[in-house]
């Protein structure tokens, strides 16, 4: 009975895998690359890390370019690393 039940669970989860989808959703700090925030306090450089407001919460923030972001600018978040997000200015028509 019990090499039975081991055996069968063992071989039915992958198909059970398969069946229900491979397609997972991102959740947490995964799901903050691409978002849209606002800058709440200026982000001087790669050394003089901002804040930015996503969501409800305030986050650490560095630019992913050298280029200073004021306070107010909005940014598209470009990837996570650990607690501190990487950010973009978002452009706009006119600057296009």
């Amino acid at each position: 009975f019990i090499l039975i039940s081991l055996s069968l669970f063992f071989l039915s989860r992958p198909l059970t895998k398969r069946l229900m989808g491979g397609d997972t959703e991102e959740t947490n700090v995964d799901a903050m690359a691409g978002k849209l925030a606002v800058v709440t306090e200026p982000i001087g450089g790669l050394t003089a890390p901002g804040r930015v407001k996503i969501a409800g919460d305030r986050w650490r923030s560095l630019p992913a370019t050298d280029k200073a972001i004021p306070v107010g600018a909005a940014v598209r978040v470009q990837r996570v690393e650990g607690a501190t997000l990487i950010v973009d200015i978002e452009s706009t028509k006119e600057e296009e």
